[in-house]
C-alpha cells in the first residue's frame, strides 16, 4: 500500500494528475511528500483512519478536501489555516464542536458537517461570508449561534436529524437561503418570520412535532 501511494505521488509531482486520491488506505497519517504538491487543489482522503492532521498541510494551496468517514474526535483545527480552501468535507466522523478557529476560512464556500456528534458551534462561524452551502445533519445541535445570521452568501442550510425545538431566528434573517432542511427535529411550531424569507424555495420540515 505504501509503496502504491509514493507511486502515486510521485506521477502527481510530474504534473500527471491534479488531484490526490488517497481514499479506502486505511491510512492513519498522511505522507509528507504530499505537503511537496503545490499544484495539487483537490484532496480525497476519504475512508481512512486519520485523527489528526499535521500543521505542514497549511503550507498546500489546497481547494477542495474530502476528509469524511475517517477518525477524527475534534474538527482538525490545522485546515483552519489553509486559506485557499473552498470545499471541507468532514462528514462521518466523531466531531463534537466547531471551533473559534473556523473564521479563518474566508473563502470557504462549502462546509459538509453531517454525521457527526456536534453540540457547539463558535460564534466565529458568522465570519465566513463566502460560505454558501452548510451541511450539519444529523447531530446533535439544539441551538445555533445568533452569528449564523451574518452567513449572507448561504443559500443551503441542511439541519435535519438534529435536537432543535424551534426554528432559530437568526436563520429568518439569511436573505439569499434558497434551500431549509429542518425534518426530523422536535419543532412544534412555525413562525410567521418565515414569510419573510423572499429567496426560500425549498422547506423541508417533515417528521417534527408541528400541530395544525
Amino acid at each position: 500500500m505504501g509503496g502504491q501511494s509514493s507511486k502515486h505521488i510521485a506521477n502527481l509531482k510530474k504534473g500527471k494528475e491534479d488531484t490526490l486520491c488517497l481514499s479506502s488506505q486505511r491510512r492513519e497519517k498522511i505522507d509528507k511528500k504530499a505537503y511537496t504538491l503545490v499544484h495539487i487543489h483537490t484532496w480525497d482522503l476519504s475512508n481512512n483512519l486519520l485523527s489528526k492532521l499535521s500543521p505542514q498541510i497549511s503550507s498546500v494551496q489546497i481547494h477542495s478536501i474530502n476528509l469524511s468517514s475517517n477518525e477524527f474526535d475534534e474538527f482538525p483545527t490545522e485546515i483552519c489555516y489553509v486559506p485557499t480552501l473552498t470545499h471541507l468535507n468532514l462528514s462521518f466522523n466523531r466531531i463534537t464542536h466547531i471551533p473559534p478557529d473556523i473564521h479563518h476560512l474566508q473563502n470557504l464556500q462549502v462546509l459538509l458537517l453531517n454525521y457527526n456528534n456536534i453540540a457547539a458551534i463558535a460564534n466565529e462561524v458568522g465570519q465566513l461570508r463566502n460560505l454558501q452551502r452548510l451541511e450539519l445533519s444529523n447531530n446533535s445541535i439544539d441551538h445555533l449561534p445568533s452569528s449564523f445570521s451574518l452567513l449572507i452568501q448561504l443559500r443551503q442550510l441542511h439541519l435535519r436529524s438534529n435536537d432543535l425545538d424551534i426554528i432559530p431566528s437568526s436563520i429568518f434573517l439569511l436573505s439569499r437561503l434558497e434551500e431549509l432542511h429542518l425534518s426530523s427535529n422536535y419543532i412544534k411550531e412555525v413562525p410567521p418570520d418565515i414569510g419573510h424569507m423572499q429567496a426560500l424555495r425549498i422547506l423541508w420540515l417533515l417528521k417534527n412535532k408541528l400541530t395544525v
